[in-house]
């Protein structure tokens, strides 16, 4: 399938992909999904939040989702934007309000607040950081000589480790289906786009060093995505009060089946919860 795109496959067609409201009570939080994620891996910590009063906005990033075919086209600021502009709608309604980021929503969460500050942030696994500066030098030397790779061109599809990385990131993709493999080993992925992630990672890091509202760190002790010791150097950049959890979990650990979903959504509320509390306003509003 020569010219076959990633829109042709069909990803993220269902509903449960698309940016979604919870309504509930005056205080809100926004959230913002991970690296070719969608909104539908924010919905069950929506769900908790929103059976505990709290409006929810889940917001599907420029993109990802439905616009998928788009996505080498975009520039970290798109995301940054969209998420900044989301976040001033839900504070002019509400209050107070809360940025959540996950993973790659993570370093742009930290973006937007230094831009348009929420009442409180939280980061869960925040991807801000490529490794350590040996991975960084890599980086740039491969982008250098490899413009528009072809990670998949003599993928073997059956490989146990490759399917579970693939099903990973796009889990509606049938990689049984020839048209599938087809379209996955012409695909070229920029890596001007890659640089992008780059560039979102640092600019979050300076970022961080201008917000000194409470933050909430959680971090997955098995993350081999986002590391644990990127997420404590992060706690060094933060100048306000900042909370920090480390949980028996992997990089999913927002996903309902992960062993630490239940401790970090109970967590994620006692925190957004104090806000409340430290706003009195709020509850008289209501």
């Amino acid at each position: 399938m020569a010219n076959a795109t990633i829109r042709d496959l069909h990803p993220f067609a269902g509903p449960e992909h698309r940016s979604f409201t919870l309504d509930g009570g005056r205080q809100a939080a926004l959230m913002l999904h991970g690296f070719m994620g969608t909104p539908a891996e924010m919905r069950p910590l929506a769900g908790h939040l929103n059976q505990a009063g709290w409006t929810v906005e889940g917001l599907l990033l420029p993109g990802f989702g439905n616009q998928l075919d788009t996505l080498f086209d975009r520039s970290y600021r798109d995301w940054v934007d969209a998420a900044a502009s989301a976040l001033s709608r839900l504070q002019e309604r509400h209050q107070p309000v809360v940025l959540i980021g996950y993973s790659l929503g993570g370093a742009i969460a930290l973006n937007v607040a230094a831009e348009q500050p929420p009442d409180a942030l939280v980061l869960l696994a925040p991807f801000w950081r490529l490794g350590n500066t040996l991975h960084y030098v890599i980086w740039q030397i491969v982008r250098r000589f490899f413009p528009n790779p072809r990670p998949f061109r003599k993928a073997n599809f059956s490989e146990g480790r490759l399917s579970e990385f693939i099903g990973g990131i796009v889990p509606d993709l049938n990689l049984s289906d020839p048209q599938v493999q087809d379209t996955l080993k012409e695909l070229r992925v920029p890596s001007r786009f890659g640089q992008q992630i780059v560039i979102n990672g640092r600019s979050a890091g300076k970022a961080a060093t201008r917000f000194d509202r409470p933050t909430f760190i959680v971090q997955g002790v098995q993350d081999e995505v986002s590391k644990p010791g990127n997420s404590r150097r992060l706690l060094n950049r933060l100048p306000g009060t900042v909370k920090y959890e480390e949980l028996e979990a992997d990089h999913g650990l927002v996903k309902a089946e992960n062993p630490g979903f239940t401790r970090m959504s109970h967590s994620v509320l006692a925190f957004a919860d104090a806000m409340v509390t430290a706003n009195p306003l709020d509850r008289s509003q209501e």
